[in-house]
């Protein structure tokens, strides 16, 4: 069986792919299809790129944009998918969710065809794509409702996998848990070594739920700070458990349903929020415009560690084991990738692989 990987929410589900991948099919190379939607950390730009933001995309096939290392954004536009594409051993394919999702769907086929796929896995970290409304916590609900729906159109059978839960910091882990159970899940495997080969990607990509997943798999457990909220999530020794259920299942409750027949994105994002309660779009577009104006550096400079110190202990009196690099990144105003290393090495004896930074010394 040929399975063709859909990373639920972009990149950081895309790296995630490549564990499971490597769970299934040890030593094989997994096709990944992804949106190309970074943190404006990465990506300044808000919202999913389209196929038109880069330059060197392989396209063997009409519909099918493969990602190589030599693929590049076009100026002004962010993308972590051509590093990616050099670091994860793994064949990348840029989905373009820009003509809704009846082009999305399109887009699957297509590659699926190209790849002799017999069967479409949709992975998600944290459990969001359970979504059946507006819950607590929820958003940023856009992407993994696209990836349902649009999968759900190819005619080729469908199953989601969710690991992780609760590790994106969205929908509670009792929650996800309890869909789970609802959905009749089935427990398929833990993750343990299949991110060691990979591992040094969350060294430079700030995705905080695969590299909290990563560690995890690694054994580590505790409360870890996240996101600019601050919010807590908890890492345990079920965190790095893969769950896996029949997509038509939970299509036919989730809002994502609603999605199919859309054919922009601007038609979604209105399904979306009228679904939801939640315009992650709209979220991202006013964060970008507040970014642009704000005058904080990107160097990493003499205030930063005193910046550092307080953040971590604070942080550590909210009852935080760890911060996330990411969450000291956006903190701290380190945004481009040189800051972000000179912090990194700044907090070496601190940081526990892959992306953690302990709140005790």
């Amino acid at each position: 069986m040929t399975v063709l990987y859909i990373a639920a929410g972009g990149g950081g589900d895309a790296i995630a792919s490549r564990a499971i991948g490597e769970l299934i099919n040890p030593g094989a190379a997994p096709s990944i299809a992804t949106l190309s939607w970074d943190r404006l950390i990465i990506d300044p730009l808000p919202g999913p790129r389209s196929i038109k933001d880069f330059d060197g995309l392989r396209s063997p096939r009409a519909s099918v944009y493969q990602v190589t290392p030599a693929s590049k954004p076009i100026e002004r536009a962010g993308s972590s998918l051509p590093r990616l594409a050099g670091a994860l051993r793994a064949d990348l394919y840029l989905l373009d969710p820009h003509n809704g999702v009846d082009g999305l769907g399109m887009q699957i086929t297509a590659i699926a065809e190209h790849i002799g796929a017999t069967e479409l896995l949709i992975v998600d970290v944290g459990g969001d794509i359970l979504a059946l409304g507006p819950d607590i916590g929820l958003r940023s609900p856009t992407a993994d409702l696209m990836t349902l729906a649009a999968s759900s159109t190819t005619r080729i059978p469908t199953r989601v996998l969710v690991t992780g839960i609760g590790l994106d910091g969205e929908l509670s882990p009792e929650l996800v848990s309890r869909r789970l159970e609802e959905l009749r899940a089935t427990t398929l495997a833990t993750l343990n070594s299949q991110f060691e080969e990979i591992q040094d990607v969350f060294s430079w990509h700030p995705s905080e739920a695969s590299g909290m997943l990563a560690a995890a798999a690694n054994g580590v457990t505790g409360k870890v700070e996240v996101r600019d909220a601050g919010l807590l999530v908890e890492l345990n020794s079920r965190a790095a458990t893969a769950y896996a259920f029949d997509a038509a299942s939970l299509l036919e409750i989730s809002p994502g349903r609603h999605l199919i027949g859309t054919t922009s994105l601007g038609q979604v994002e209105d399904l979306v929020a009228t679904h939801t309660g939640i315009n992650d779009l709209e979220y991202e577009r006013q964060k970008a415009a507040a970014m642009l104006g704000s005058d904080r550096p990107q160097t990493f400079k003499g205030r930063h560690s005193v910046d550092i110190n307080e953040l971590l202990r604070d942080a550590r009196d909210r009852g935080a084991d760890f911060v996330t690099l990411r969450r000291l990144s956006e903190a701290t105003g380190c945004k481009d990738s040189g800051a972000r290393g000179k912090l990194a090495d700044f907090l070496q004896s601190r940081i526990l692989p892959p992306s953690l930074v302990r709140t005790r010394v």
